[in-house]
């Protein structure tokens, strides 16, 4: 209900801070948390983390749905996120399918949560290179051509992803 949903969200964002799992879903929600400290641990960390929901009342694709998103935007974080002491992405230009260790700064919190009537998850990482006009220009750009971005940035593949599979 999507109108149902706009009203929740601007009745949550009125009543005080809005961003984190925690806040978007309520004191009422069950939270479960991942620590992703190589790249090779982000597919079996999403498996993980969605055993912890019963998503059988919702239809059947739900669960591939969150595990695509939730892999995007993890990968996103571990590949995209880490810079050197230069400003140069650290692991951008490395194999996917080849595993990264990640230094302690460098690990990437999945979370994942739901409470009635919601369900969301979020990643973060330590670096914050995604701003605010990144993620409005991404979603214009979900909106306006219906498409991801490509080449290097943010805001790509994974925003686009949870765009088009949310209502």
């Amino acid at each position: 209900d999507f109108y149902r949903e706009v009203a929740t969200n601007l009745a949550k964002e009125l009543a005080g801070p809005l961003w984190g799992v925690e806040q978007y879903l309520g004191p009422e929600a069950t939270i479960h948390r991942n620590e992703i400290n190589s790249s090779g641990e982000i597919l079996e960390s999403v498996q993980q983390m969605l055993e912890n929901f019963d998503l059988s009342p919702y239809f059947g694709a739900l669960k591939d749905y969150l595990a695509t998103v939730s892999v995007e935007l993890v990968s996103n974080a571990v590949f995209d996120a880490a810079t050197r002491p230069s400003g140069d992405l650290k692991y951008y230009e490395n194999n996917r399918s080849n595993s990264v260790a990640l230094d302690t700064k460098e690990k990437v919190v999945l979370k994942m949560g739901h409470n009635k009537t919601l369900m969301a998850l979020s990643v973060q990482d330590n670096f914050g290179r995604l701003k605010r006009d990144i993620i409005l220009e991404g979603i214009l750009r979900c909106v306006c051509e219906r498409s991801p971005k490509t080449g290097p940035g943010g805001a790509g593949l994974g925003l686009y992803m949870a765009f088009s599979l949310s209502s």
